[in-house]
């Protein structure tokens, strides 16, 4: 093998993460180059598949040491922020949480890191090899977050399939719109408190919850997500109003199955619109908080779903009224 044939490896489980095959083929070709994460991949592999309970604890042990002995190679500069076996809670408690898979770090929470910037963190986290296929992100808000956010757009991996975002250290506030382009292959998103979306192209995402102020509707209406199936919407201050709102599902999404709207105003002027329209038609799920207003103006509605969530108590019981929209009802 050549050594662009380990890239053309790395690039096959880019694509796909949760290869396992891929995976394997890429333990052999690092164990050709001398590496120790060969190693690594077979060990943690084997603990995804055991069972047993005393092979299982057997097999910790030797990962624990291996992982220890090799700490360096594969944590890089982040083995400043990592605890080890002796760290006390607190130590534990402040650092990155991460987990591995395949000999790589699969997912990763950055909230409540003490001892160094998060962005930083962050940076030597997507830099090293043992970041190269993150699949989830999460726990993103900085005392930084422009740093945090220019970090993302160099260096989000192709991998990365699930991203937990907050664009403000709770004093400045920032957009995240220089990500779309590292991000084609994303399937789940959260967003809270950004200043910004730009033109959103999603291609791959499938679900998304949405935490913005009312000028960024506008975002939401032009986005470009053909695949999403879930959306989660909560807008604030709520004096959006239903025409701001319903241009969001007016766009074409021609795979929504999905919507809960979090918010009190203006959700009772908007379910009728809503349930005429082409996306109300398709879709088979809808979550509500509820009111009187809700209630009233779920009456009026056309629509023909598999589930609508109620959130929230309300007497008397609404479920007779609203029979006609759906097949089960659910008080949540």
């Amino acid at each position: 093998m050549t050594d662009d044939r380990g890239e053309q490896l790395a690039r096959l489980i880019e694509e796909a993460p949760e290869d396992l095959e891929a995976f394997r083929v890429y333990a052999d070709w690092l164990e050709e180059q001398h590496d120790p994460r060969a190693t690594l991949i077979r060990l943690q592999m084997t603990r995804a598949r055991l069972t047993d309970r005393t092979k299982l604890d057997h097999l910790e042990t030797r990962l624990a040491e291996y992982f220890e002995q090799h700490r360096e190679h594969f944590l890089g500069p982040l083995a400043k922020v990592m605890p080890t076996a002796k760290s006390s809670r607190q130590a534990r408690d402040s650092a990155p949480k991460l987990e591995w898979r395949n000999g790589f770090i699969y997912k990763a929470n950055l909230a409540r890191i003490k001892r160094m910037p998060q962005h930083q963190v962050l940076d030597h986290l997507l830099a090293h090899p043992s970041g190269r296929f993150l699949v989830s992100l999460g726990g993103i808000w900085a005392e930084d977050p422009a740093a945090l956010v220019a970090v993302l757009a160099a260096r989000a991996p192709r991998s990365l399939r699930r991203l937990d975002i907050t664009g403000t250290d709770g004093r400045r506030v920032v957009g995240i719109e220089p990500l779309w382009p590292r991000l084609e292959l994303l399937e789940e998103i959260e967003i809270r408190t950004v200043a910004g979306l730009g033109d959103i192209v999603l291609p791959s995402v499938r679900c998304a919850h949405i935490d913005i102020s009312k000028p960024l509707l506008a975002s939401l209406a032009n986005a470009r997500w053909p695949k999403l199936e879930q959306l989660r919407l909560r807008v604030w201050p709520e004096t959006a109003t239903a025409e701001e709102l319903i241009a969001v599902f007016a766009n074409e999404l021609p795979a929504l199955r999905a919507v809960e709207l979090d918010l009190d105003h203006p959700t009772a002027a908007v379910l009728p619109m809503l349930s005429g329209l082409p996306v109300g038609r398709q879709l088979a799920e809808l979550d509500v908080r509820i009111s009187n207003d809700i209630v009233e103006a779920l009456e009026r509605c056309t629509f023909q779903l598999e589930v609508l969530r109620i959130h929230g108590h309300h007497y008397p019981d609404p479920q007779p009224r609203l029979q006609h929209l759906a097949k089960r009802i659910e008080v949540v």
